[in-house]
C-alpha cells in the first residue's frame, strides 16, 4: 500500500477511536415512544435511583410506563385486571386487583428490553404510605408489581425520558382531563341553586358555555378510590341510578388516610372540598317538589346526597366544541 494511503488510514482509525471514546457506549434505547436507559448494574435505594436518573437527563418510570415493556403480561395491560395507574389508582386496593403475570413466550415472561431476574424502581408512590414506592419484579417465568420502603430497600433501575419527537406532543391545557372535559377554577362555598346560577353566568378562559357537572362527570376527577371512580362498584349514575338506594359502596372511608402528598381529586381539591353536581334524586311521592342533590366529598371520595340548601363547593364544566376536538386531534 502506498505510504500516503497508509498514513490516511491510520489518521481515519485514530479519529474514529477518539469519536467512539467521546460518545461512549449507547445509553438510551428507543421503545414505545420513550427513551429507556440501559439497566443500571448495582442496587440503590429509591432516592439514590431518582438522583441517578436525573444525572443522566431522565427520571424513574411510572407504573403505566413500565407496563409497556411487558406487553405479553395481559393482566397488567389497559384492559387487564390490574387497576394500578399513576396518578389515578395507587392504593392497596388497586394493587390487589391482579397485578402479576405468568404469561410466557417460550420459557420466560418477556421484557421488550431483555430484563430478567430484577426488581426495578418506579417513580409511583404508594398512596396509603408515602414511605413506600412501587417496583416491578421479573423472574424467568413470573412478573409482578410490589412495594418497597424508599429509604431502607434497594433495587435496580431503568431510567426513562421522552423521545425528541414526543416532547412537543405533551403540551395540554392544565384544565382538561383525560375524559375530554374542561374544568373551571373552583368557585366559592354556596348552595346548590347558587352553584347552578354561578356556572350559568361564568365567563372564564374566554368561554361562557359552562354548566354544573353531572355526577357521572364529577366521578371522572376522582382518583385513588376504585369504588367511586368511573366503572367502580358505586351505582350512582345519571340518569340510570339516582335513588338513595344506589349509594352502596360509594366511599373509600378508612381505606386510605389523606396526608400532605395525597389527594382523591385529579384537580388537586383538598379533603375539605365537597362539590355539587347537577344530578338530583327522584321526587318523593308525598312531596313531589322535595329532592336531594348528589355531591362528591374528597375527604373519603364519597358520593352522597345532600339537601340543596346546604353549603357546598363548585367546579363548572364544559364540553370541548367540535373545532376544539379537531384541533386536539391534529395536535
Amino acid at each position: 500500500m502506498p505510504k500516503h494511503l497508509l498514513f490516511l488510514a491510520v489518521i481515519f482509525l485514530l479519529v474514529a477511536c477518539e469519536d467512539s471514546v467521546k460518545r461512549g457506549p449507547r445509553l438510551w434505547i428507543s421503545y414505545g415512544g420513550l427513551e429507556w436507559s440501559k439497566q443500571r448494574e448495582g442496587w440503590l435505594n429509591w432516592y439514590e435511583a431518582k438522583e441517578y436518573c436525573a444525572s443522566i437527563g431522565g427520571r424513574l418510570p411510572t407504573v403505566d410506563e413500565i407496563k409497556t415493556l411487558f406487553p405479553y403480561c395481559k393482566k397488567i395491560q389497559k384492559n387487564g385486571s390490574c387497576q394500578l395507574s399513576d396518578p389515578e389508582c395507587l392504593t392497596f386496593d388497586c394493587w390487589e386487583t391482579g397485578c402479576s403475570c405468568d404469561e410466557r413466550k417460550g420459557d420466560r415472561v418477556p421484557s421488550m428490553l431483555g430484563d430478567d431476574s430484577v426488581d426495578l424502581w418506579l417513580s409511583s408512590v404508594f398512596m396509603s404510605d408515602d414511605r413506600q414506592a412501587f417496583v416491578f419484579r421479573v423472574w424467568w417465568d413470573f412478573g409482578e408489581f410490589g412495594m418497597e420502603y424508599k429509604e431502607r430497600q434497594r433495587a435496580e433501575l431503568r431510567c426513562v425520558k421522552l423521545t425528541p419527537e414526543e416532547i412537543n406532543d405533551t403540551e395540554k391545557p392544565d384544565d382538561i382531563t383525560e375524559y375530554g372535559l374542561f374544568w373551571s377554577e373552583r368557585g366559592p362555598f354556596m348552595t346548590w341553586q347558587e352553584a347552578d346560577d354561578y356556572c350559568e353566568a361564568l365567563e372564564e378562559d374566554g368561554h361562557d358555555d359552562w354548566r354544573l357537572p353531572t355526577i357521572n362527570e364529577l366521578r371522572t376527577i376522582i382518583i385513588n378510590c376504585p369504588d367511586t371512580m368511573p366503572g367502580g362498584s358505586c351505582n350512582v349514575s345519571d340518569p340510570e341510578c339516582l335513588d338513595e338506594t344506589c349509594s352502596k359502596d360509594c366511599s373509600c372511608e378508612y381505606e386510605n388516610t389523606p396526608h400532605d402528598n395525597f389527594s382523591y381529586s385529579s384537580l388537586g381539591d383538598s379533603e375539605i372540598v365537597r362539590l355539587w353536581s347537577s344530578s338530583i334524586t327522584p321526587p318523593y311521592t308525598p312531596q313531589p317538589s322535595y329532592h336531594l342533590v348528589w355531591k362528591v366529598a374528597f375527604s373519603d371520595d364519597s358520593i352522597y346526597s345532600s339537601l340543596p340548601d346546604n353549603g357546598g363547593d363548585v367546579r363548572c364544566v364544559r364540553t370541548p366544541s367540535r373545532s376544539e376536538q379537531i384541533r386536539e386531534l391534529m395536535e
